[in-house]
């Protein structure tokens, strides 16, 4: 996505079609989100993404949120791992990762946010919902092991542990 023009706009475009379609029928999202299909296991960081992005909108409706602030969300959930995507799906689909793989893990939200920041997204809620979605109140996350974090980035934790807890993979 480096540097393509129009990207925030088209995330913006997309977020709302998709917060959209789960307005209209909530039901039919979740399912989709939660039935297991293993010979999916490949396309896992896309879909990952996408269920992520279900939960955070549903969290986000269900506490009040503006509709500005959850499709902000959304854009974070669908934009989290974008530097991982590949790996995601290798990982699901083989169930081990070497120590350099690990390590690109760790990375991941810098380097996503970095590549967002490259592509024109300058919206300070999304980008740090981003660089925190592995960090945990009171520490121990990464990649910075942050004390305090923000309320989106840990509601996209939350989201992001959820889904990937009752998703299939080849070590489940």
């Amino acid at each position: 996505i480096d540097e393509e023009a129009g990207f925030a706009q088209r995330g913006d475009e997309f977020a709302s079609e998709m917060t959209g379609l789960v307005e209209r029928d909530p039901d039919i999202a979740i399912y989709l989100s939660v039935r297991k299909d293993e010979r999916r296991l490949a396309h896992y960081g896309l879909t990952h993404s996408l269920h992520c992005a279900l939960v955070c909108q549903l969290m986000g409706a269900r506490s009040g949120w503006p509709v500005d602030r959850i499709r902000t969300l959304v854009k974070a959930a669908l934009t989290m791992n974008l530097a991982i995507v590949e790996l995601q799906g290798r990982y699901a689909v083989h169930g081990r990762l070497s120590e350099e793989q690990m390590t690109e893990i760790r990375r991941h939200p810098a380097q996503a946010v970095e590549r967002l920041k490259a592509a024109g997204v300058d919206d300070a809620e999304w980008l740090q919902a981003v660089l925190e979605h592995h960090e945990r109140p009171g520490g121990g996350g990464y990649p910075s092991d942050l004390k305090e974090v923000s309320e989106a980035g840990n509601v996209l934790r939350l989201a992001d542990v959820f889904m990937a807890k009752i998703s299939p993979r080849a070590s489940r």
